[in-house]
């Protein structure tokens, strides 16, 4: 039922302490701007299944929480899973039409490295003091580019 290793589309979940919520958001983000997939939440980065925090139990909340978090929202679905009587979530990350970013705007991507294991390409978006959101054309641009490991994006002077 669990994939035996991450990859493009699949992400391992520690959830013992409670992942936390802008993690879990940037992990559904990166995985629907990239091709979609899953995130297997109670899982370690081994495979090994270690159960759900009690606080992301509720599935139906868990889709709610993400929908609201995002940008546009992001419709998963989630399903409980017990594997040897653990339970895990399943949280299916459909791959979107358009950027998406978490609501505080947060813009992650997924690619491979040349030797095929997984690299995370990270922009953060943030607004211009007025208020007024950076220009997406750019935004999209860099996606579409090849993207550096880390870059961030800060406003445009509001004058001149």
């Amino acid at each position: 039922m669990i994939p035996d290793k991450e990859s493009i589309t699949v992400e391992f979940k520690s959830d013992r302490g409670r992942l936390s919520d802008k993690e879990l958001l940037a992990t559904v983000v990166s995985l629907a701007n990239t091709e979609g997939g899953e995130v297997y939440l109670g899982v370690e980065d081994d495979g090994t299944p270690t159960g759900l925090h009690p606080e992301h139990r509720d599935v139906t909340s868990l889709a709610a929480f993400i929908a609201n978090r995002t940008n546009p929202s992001i419709q998963v679905r989630v399903e409980l899973i017990e594997i040897r009587q653990i339970v895990i979530a399943k949280i299916s990350v459909p791959k979107t039409r358009h950027l998406v970013a978490t609501s505080e705007g947060l813009l992650q991507r997924r690619r491979l490295k040349a030797d095929g294991t997984l690299k995370l390409s990270l922009f953060i978006h943030m607004s211009s003091s007025s208020g007024k959101p950076l220009l997406v054309f750019w935004i999209t641009q860099l996606l579409r580019s090849a993207m550096p490991p880390l870059m961030i994006l800060t406003p445009l002077s509001d004058k001149g």
